[in-house]
């Protein structure tokens, strides 16, 4: 095992998924941060929802990334990921910014960049409220 700290990725999306354009640029994105990072453990944090977070952890596992589920209280939109560490299930809003607190990087996956009242939003902003490194994937 290498003596260099882990990278830690975190992502918060919309539960309908990606546009294929999206879909392309998360692999490209993840793709690159395996290439920066070689000889250190890489970890996902997702939040189990199906959509973004549930496809983009199967991409970062493809990638070889420790995947780890921030699951929320509801399971209506839960998507159930088999991952490699799940963190005990809280409320959307604490979820939400315990990924951000503990990724060194955040991607943003938006369904929409005009109505920004979503999760997804309200994480991108306290990502960039907390001076996080984070990039929007826009639809």
């Amino acid at each position: 095992m290498s003596s260099a700290l882990p990278f830690r990725v975190g992502v918060s999306g919309s539960r309908e998924g990606m546009t294929p354009a999206q879909r392309d640029d998360m692999h490209q994105f993840l793709s690159d941060i395996v290439s920066e990072n070689k000889g250190r453990e890489l970890f996902f944090h997702h939040g189990d929802c199906i959509g973004v977070d549930a496809d983009s952890a199967a991409m970062a596992r493809e990638l070889g990334f420790i995947i780890v589920a921030h699951p929320p209280i509801k399971d209506i939109y839960r998507a159930f990921h088999d991952s490699d560490i799940i963190i005990p299930v809280k409320d959307y809003f604490d979820r939400n910014r315990d990924i951000v607190d503990l990724s060194d990087e955040m991607f943003g996956v938006p369904k929409s960049i005009t109505d920004t009242r979503s999760g997804t939003w309200y994480t991108i902003k306290y990502a960039q409220k907390n001076n996080k490194l984070i990039t929007i994937i826009e639809p």
